[in-house]
């Protein structure tokens, strides 16, 4: 029997962005793997934070342990084509606890009430740990990307339901 993990996911305003969230982003350790290197300023990353809180198909939520944020779930949503695409960060101090394969679940119900079949997760190749964490929730690697470009050195993680 696994260990039960108790986080919340909460969506994030403005007034969540504080200098431990944009220093856990800005660490290359935490970032490897992820597009996106940290952000410039701390202004900037609440201008992002807020221009996805006012997105119709976009969901940004933190991920909190015992009240302390440690790291964000987002969920894009593709009504029309039925899919949304998810990608997550957790701050390296709280990796290895379970914390990434509980805001999957999470978010997967939350996508599940936005009547979607299927969420798509794009990892890089060499992110083992994440992929490892995709299969626990029954995602498969996948060929099938709803007309999202194919890129070199990514997988593809798929959940229909």
């Amino acid at each position: 029997m696994r260990k039960k993990i108790f986080i919340n996911l909460k969506i994030l305003r403005r007034t969540d962005v504080k200098k431990n969230y944009f220093n856990w982003l800005n660490d290359k350790k935490n970032t490897k793997y992820l597009d996106v290197k940290g952000c410039k300023s701390l202004d900037l990353l609440k201008k992002y934070v807020m221009n996805i809180y006012y997105s119709k198909d976009e969901f940004l939520f933190g991920i909190y342990k015992n009240k302390k944020h440690v790291g964000n779930i987002k969920a894009k949503i593709y009504l029309k084509k039925n899919f949304a695409v998810i990608g997550y960060l957790i701050d390296k101090k709280f990796i290895n606890q379970g914390i990434a394969t509980e805001a999957i679940r999470k978010i997967i119900l939350f996508v599940k009430k936005k009547k979607i079949n299927n969420i798509i997760a794009t990892l890089n190749k060499k992110n083992i740990p994440s992929s490892k964490v995709l299969l626990k929730n029954n995602f498969i690697k996948t060929n099938k990307l709803f007309n999202l470009k194919k890129r070199k050195g990514y997988d593809y993680y798929l959940l229909e339901y």
